[in-house]
């Protein structure tokens, strides 16, 4: 069963802001039928990136007769899972410091959701599709154990853009230009 309450259906009283809300549409995914969240007109949202990847695995629910599901529905769910799955039992066999510093990392992590409507700030490494330098703005997916990947990969064959990229990052990059 996913962690958290399941949203219940929503009525649309017609009111609201249409950006603040996320439509929902439901995919064939691993023998279930589950409801994806759809980007809106704001443009790149990590925390909707980080919402579909816990609506696939089964981590968190939305009832399936939702139309949509504002922000802050969205904040609160990825927020309980967040907390749910990263309290307790898991801390049982580590030290007060690792726990505390735990606590402070979801502190941080759960302060970052008003950035997570927006976009985030990444500087990707062309060695690798997993390699970024690490911000502050990660802390979100790795506690939801969710891997980051991008698609600006050098390819190895083009030697003479392999030798000139190396390991730098986009931000390196742009200062050399």
């Amino acid at each position: 069963r996913p962690l958290g309450c399941p949203l219940s259906p929503m009525v649309d009283d017609g009111f609201g802001d249409d950006n603040s809300f996320f439509r929902l549409k439901a995919i064939g995914f691993g023998g279930r039928n589950v409801p994806i969240l759809a980007q809106n007109e704001n443009g790149p949202c990590p925390l909707l990136a980080i919402a579909n990847v816990l609506l696939l695995r089964g981590s968190i629910d939305v009832h399936p007769d939702r139309p949509q599901v504002s922000y802050e529905e969205l904040v609160e769910l990825v927020g309980d899972y967040l907390l749910t799955s990263n309290q307790g039992a898991n801390l049982a066999d580590f030290s007060a410091e690792v726990a505390a510093n735990h606590a402070q990392n979801l502190t941080d992590c759960m302060a970052l959701f008003p950035s997570l409507e927006r976009g985030l700030d990444v500087n990707v490494r062309f060695s690798g599709c997993a390699d970024f330098e690490y911000t502050a703005e990660h802390i979100v997916f790795d506690l939801c154990r969710v891997r980051m990947l991008h698609g600006w990969v050098v390819d190895k064959q083009d030697r003479d853009a392999a030798r000139v990229i190396g390991s730098c990052t986009y931000n390196q990059l742009i200062e050399k230009v």
